[in-house]
């Protein structure tokens, strides 16, 4: 499983950190100053946080579970916005770059 990854504090502290290496989860760093993914995430974050609210979630595949099986899914709008294959709005040839430079 790979696992994109910005600066934030609770994703580049030594805990967090420590787990992502012993499950053995590989990183895609976040490209710096990357407005585009931003509105990726943008449009998936209310969703993630009411689906991993006051949740302790202690393996990867229970993350990855609770993140696929979410009850909670962003709107069709916002996702047509972010992964429209095409036009100014678009970020999925940008994702799919970022994900082939990280194979």
């Amino acid at each position: 499983m790979k696992i994109l990854i910005d600066n934030v504090m609770p994703h580049t502290a030594k805990l967090a950190k420590n787990f992502l290496d012993v499950e053995g989860l590989e990183l895609l760093p976040h490209p710096p100053y990357s407005p585009d993914l931003a509105r990726v995430i943008f449009c998936y974050s209310p969703s993630l946080k009411s689906t991993f609210k006051a949740k302790i979630l202690t393996h990867y595949q229970h993350s990855e579970r609770a993140c696929t099986s979410t009850s909670n899914p962003p709107p069709k709008k916002s996702t047509e916005i972010c992964f429209t294959s095409g036009g100014e709005s678009s970020n999925f040839a940008y994702l799919q770059e970022a994900l082939n430079l990280n194979k």
